[in-house]
């Protein structure tokens, strides 16, 4: 039996130390005011690894980011970003991919605070039996900024291994691509 209260800790540390590199600033106050983009409505590629035994679609405007270092217990599938929309622009939201031994206790990094669980649920997503957790946090960047993020950690089984897909933004934009990352999650093709 899977242990995934301890997975889902380690996949957030695993995404955020992976991810939380970008510089930016924002208050403690910050709420999502973003609306969700509806996945019709854009067009997505395709990305398929036969050594991995994987294929996803993932929006055609976002990078294929090259896959970040996977560890002895996770390894990382592949990595997928925003471009930039302009100077102001503090975080590229980003989707990462990841499978493995999914059972691993971490302590949090000094330079994360006010951690919080928003939500945990099961939900069918494509043929895809799914837990889903959303939370918040803050990061403090090494130039003493504070970051306002928030992640949905989407986990599912497939051929007796636990599959991972996490989606990180700011706050404050949040809801744009949460339903683009639970498609992208329909889409995803494993063995």
């Amino acid at each position: 039996m899977f242990r995934r209260n301890n997975y889902l800790l380690f996949i957030r540390l695993i995404f955020i130390v992976v991810w939380c590199t970008a510089c930016g600033g924002g208050s403690s106050k910050v709420t999502d005011t973003s609306i969700a983009i509806n996945p019709d409505s854009i067009s997505f590629n395709s990305r398929s690894n036969s050594a991995k035994a994987y294929t996803i679609e993932y929006p055609s405007t976002w990078l294929n980011s090259p896959t970040p270092d996977s560890t002895d217990k996770i390894e990382v599938l592949a990595a997928f970003n925003e471009l930039r929309e302009d100077s102001t622009d503090s975080f590229l939201e980003n989707i990462i991919l990841v499978t493995g031994e999914l059972t691993h206790d971490a302590v949090l990094p000094s330079s994360f605070s006010n951690l919080q669980v928003i939500s945990t649920s099961k939900e069918t997503i494509g043929n895809h039996n799914a837990e889903i957790e959303t939370g918040i946090f803050d990061l403090t960047s090494d130039l003493g900024e504070t970051l306002n993020l928030a992640y949905m950690t989407i986990t599912v089984e497939s051929h007796g291994k636990l599959y991972g897909l996490q989606y990180m933004a700011e706050l404050r934009r949040f809801k744009t691509y949460t339903e683009i990352a639970k498609r992208m999650v329909a889409s995803w093709q494993i063995g």
